[in-house]
């Protein structure tokens, strides 16, 4: 079965960049863990004031604002993940999977279970779909 987890993009080159190599190892783990959590919350990229002092040290915030990789939101007192939208699944995309997997898991069950209790047992149920369509 395919893997149904949603998960984050990030090329093979990314650690070699020269950006990502004038980070510190704590730098590079905070921003890995704020890109997952962006991506896991359906943020867009926007990470509260609160979020981030969650997912990284203030030494380490002041690391990734200074390379470029957050974005301080003036408006709001948040972050902003420099590019995320341009290089992740966005909140949109995001639903519209979920809601494609979850139709498909209901539509294999379904006809699970027609095979189970109807065609297994040669019962044609008039108000089941796939009894219609056979």
């Amino acid at each position: 079965m395919k893997d149904q987890r949603h998960w984050i993009k990030v090329t093979h080159e990314f650690p070699r960049h020269p950006k990502t190599l004038a980070l510190s190892d704590g730098a590079f783990r905070s921003l890995i863990t704020a890109w997952c959590y962006a991506a896991e919350m359906k943020t867009d990229g926007f990470l509260t004031k609160n979020s981030i002092k969650t997912l990284a040290k203030p030494s380490k915030i002041s690391e990734l604002l200074e390379a470029g990789f957050l974005k301080k939101d003036e408006k709001t007192g948040g972050y902003i993940l420099h590019d995320f939208t341009k290089h992740q699944t966005v909140k949109e995309e995001t639903s519209k999977q979920v809601s494609q997997q979850k139709n498909a898991g209901s539509q294999g069950g379904k006809a699970s279970a027609h095979k189970r209790w109807h065609a297994d047992k040669g019962i044609k149920d008039p108000e089941c779909e796939h009894c219609q369509a056979a």
